[in-house]
């Protein structure tokens, strides 16, 4: 829960800072919706994929996942460094 709880503050610290003064709102709509969307379908995936038996597959997905988010945020704090 804490973790939970100082994740989320710093997030959204940093997307403050990216967006521009007229458009932080937008900035923040896209991030709750992302949230959403995630949640949503990380939930109903995580579920299907714990009550799997105990293969390597699951962990795979897992792994997938944070490899494909660590690609995404190299490319994102990239482009924010230019």
């Amino acid at each position: 829960m804490l973790g939970e709880t100082m994740v989320l503050f710093s997030s959204q610290m940093i997307l403050a800072s990216f967006a521009d003064e007229g458009t932080r709102a937008s900035y923040f709509g896209i991030y709750a919706g992302s949230w959403a969307v995630g949640g949503t379908i990380g939930n109903y995936v995580g579920v299907y994929a714990t009550a799997q038996p105990l293969t390597s597959g699951a962990w795979l997905l897992f792994g997938g996942v944070g490899l494909a988010a660590t690609a995404v945020f190299m490319i994102v704090f990239r482009r924010a460094k230019r």
